[in-house]
């Protein structure tokens, strides 16, 4: 976490640190439980996209944002304790694709939310799911990703939706650590 603070602080005006913090804080949190980290890691989010309005990282993570922390506690103690909502992360996520519909990230991430959020998301997710798997990676992570995507497309197309939640719960970044 030093590190994502040093380099917010050697350059307080690089959105890319900034949104960087922000998924470091808030995988913390999640790990944690913690709902200050939760707030500091939407802050960082929302903060990057009021200086820059059409990025689409900002976007995947306050989408990403949401709908996991409605998965993680619930909708009413997401909405009254840290002010997320399902439907805010499903409108973020909608525009990061919209902003940079060629990534490969933004759909498997947004799949594997919805999942998590309930396995009747399975027809949504799917169809991202083949989104992403038509797109072409930029580099090793992104082709990770996309593996672990086709994973759980090819969970679902076989009808098991709550084995693909499964999958992609387990496939998520910190899946093998939540169990």
């Amino acid at each position: 976490m030093s590190a994502a603070d040093a380099a917010v602080q050697l350059e307080p005006a690089n959105n890319r640190a900034l949104l960087e913090r922000a998924i470091v804080v808030g995988y913390l949190g999640k790990l944690k439980g913690s709902a200050g980290d939760a707030k500091a890691s939407r802050r960082d989010a929302e903060e990057a996209l009021r200086r820059e309005p059409r990025n689409a990282l900002a976007e995947a993570i306050l989408g990403g944002w949401h709908l996991e922390t409605v998965a993680t506690v619930g909708a009413f103690l997401a909405r009254t304790a840290v002010g997320a909502r399902a439907a805010d992360g499903v409108r973020h996520f909608d525009r990061a694709l919209k902003l940079d519909p060629a990534s490969v990230l933004y759909p498997v991430f947004y799949a594997f939310a919805l999942l998590s959020l309930d396995y009747r998301n399975a027809p949504k997710a799917a169809e991202l799911l083949v989104t992403a798997s038509r797109s072409t990676p930029q580099d090793a992570y992104e082709r990770q990703v996309q593996a672990r995507g086709r994973q759980v497309l090819d969970v679902l197309q076989k009808g098991e939706p709550q084995a693909g939640a499964a999958l992609a719960k387990r496939l998520s970044p910190l899946g093998q650590l939540q169990g």
